[in-house]
């Protein structure tokens, strides 16, 4: 009994498409078909419409496919990359972290799970493919290396072609072409306020932890901050042990504070001064 994925004309659930396309290239008793609706049914009660539920019900019907992963671990790795396609990959608001994620997952690999193509791959390539935001990036070749080598890549299959053929790529986005080149994909740092009239070697910026504790998160961001204005202006960076409550100060805690600050990559030099 050949298994029958339905296919919509309007907005198609392409990975289920090309699930079709893989297993029957595989020999497996499979088509897919142009309709109304997308869906798969089990039985007469029970339907798929979604194309990760088609995906995974008719790569669940082949286990020798291999397409829903070989073992319980790329599985439930599988079941990850289907959540992230339809949920962050496919959000226009945010796509630009989501890609950046996917680019990095993918700087050692050619598939997504495993050494062999999965259904994530399929649904990862539909978001891809049907994203008019991320057709743009790739379009204009701002697209990171790793997401735009995977795509051509996966596109490039020969299962892929008749999908393609059908289903050309989403129409690119004017809206991002235009902000592309000066707003994708800016480097995670944070943002620092200039110092009207500060000079160049006289900025002397002064950070008092408390020695009554231990260094705390607005004492490392305070840190932070001061060495970023002494080395952007090449000054000096006075350290100060002082509490509001002297009869608290100790010993100990001044030396924990220095350990950890040497941790964070603020260093005891000539320009650094313990009163």
């Amino acid at each position: 009994m050949v298994l029958e994925i339905n296919i919509s004309k309007e907005k198609p659930a392409l990975a289920g498409a090309l699930v079709g396309e893989v297993l029957a290239a595989q020999g497996h008793a499979v088509k897919w078909n142009l309709g109304n609706s997308n869906l798969v049914k089990a039985n007469n009660e029970i339907a798929f419409t979604a194309s990760s539920s088609i995906v995974r019900y008719v790569a669940r019907c082949f286990p020798t496919s291999i397409l829903y992963g070989a073992d319980v671990l790329q599985r439930a790795e599988i079941d990850h990359w289907l959540n992230f396609a339809y949920g962050r990959l496919a959000c226009n608001i945010n796509y630009n972290e989501a890609i950046e994620y996917l680019d990095k997952v993918l700087r050692p690999a050619t598939y997504i799970v495993g050494t062999s193509l999965s259904i994530a791959d399929l649904c990862l390539w539909e978001i891809l493919h049907s994203s008019s935001q991320i057709q743009t990036l790739l379009a204009s070749s701002d697209a990171p290396t790793n997401v735009a080598r995977y795509y051509n890549f996966l596109t490039a299959q020969k299962s892929f072609a008749p999908i393609v053929a059908k289903f050309p790529a989403a129409a690119k986005s004017k809206e991002v072409k235009t902000r592309s080149s000066d707003t994708t994909f800016k480097k995670d740092e944070g943002k620092f306020v200039d110092l009207p009239g500060a000079e160049m070697g006289k900025v002397v910026v002064r950070f008092p932890p408390e020695a009554s504790g231990y260094l705390h998160v607005g004492h490392a961001k305070a840190a932070l901050l001061n060495q970023y204005y002494r080395d952007c202006f090449k000054g000096q960076l006075i350290m100060r042990f002082d509490d509001t409550n002297p009869a608290k100060e100790n010993a100990e805690f001044e030396k924990v504070i220095l350990e950890d600050i040497a941790m964070l990559g603020i260093k005891r030099q000539s320009q650094l001064k313990l009163l």
